[in-house]
């Protein structure tokens, strides 16, 4: 039975004062090995190291107040990073976007892959092509870019998404009808 002084040995079980630092038996340390807490300090930075991280990559964005949360309005943009909302938060806040973009895939019996709207993604950009401003963006599978990948273009006055997926086999699968104009900005970096 233990007393209010005693405690058990955490490495063989014995009986031993409650203030002692070592067994009196076994002569091992009590209490938290040093190994452990270097362990749980490595643990605690490897957190808020893959927090910060995690908001650098653009994998958590978040719209603020002063950012885009419509295409309506990401057409205000400039090109920075800073000033342009992601696929995500547009996708996520703009009806109409998202039902565009979701139609558009339909219509060329694409299935929405399970990596949108979360992929790897760039900023929406307004791009002008034959008078005409639209939104560019890029959306792909995370780790997977080059085999899983929608560029697209949207109109938001008539709500209208075109572009293309890019998938395993590497033929792009076209959507919403582009044109040749189209096409040739959907292909270039700019």
């Amino acid at each position: 039975m233990i007393n209010a002084d005693q405690k058990k040995c955490s490495k063989c079980a014995a009986l031993i004062p409650k203030k002692s630092k070592f067994c009196p038996y076994c002569q091992k340390r009590q209490g938290i090995s040093p190994s452990v807490i270097v362990l749980l300090i490595l643990i605690v930075v490897f957190i808020v190291i893959a927090s910060i991280n995690r908001q650098k990559t653009g994998n958590n964005h978040s719209v603020g107040k002063d950012q885009a949360k419509s295409a309506k309005t990401a057409f205000t943009c400039t090109k920075s990073e800073f000033d342009c909302p992601f696929f995500s938060d547009i996708y996520a806040n703009d009806t109409g976007f998202r039902k565009s973009f979701v139609d558009a895939l339909k219509s060329a019996r694409i299935s929405q892959p399970s990596w949108i709207p979360d992929g790897t993604q760039s900023p929406l950009v307004p791009v002008t092509v034959a008078d005409k401003t639209y939104l560019k963006g890029f959306i792909c599978e995370p780790h997977n870019c080059e085999r899983h990948q929608v560029i697209f273009l949207y109109f938001e006055s008539q709500k209208q998404t075109i572009g293309k997926y890019v998938h395993e086999n590497g033929d792009p699968i076209w959507f919403g009808n582009p044109t040749r104009l189209e096409r040739e900005k959907l292909n270039n970096d700019n």
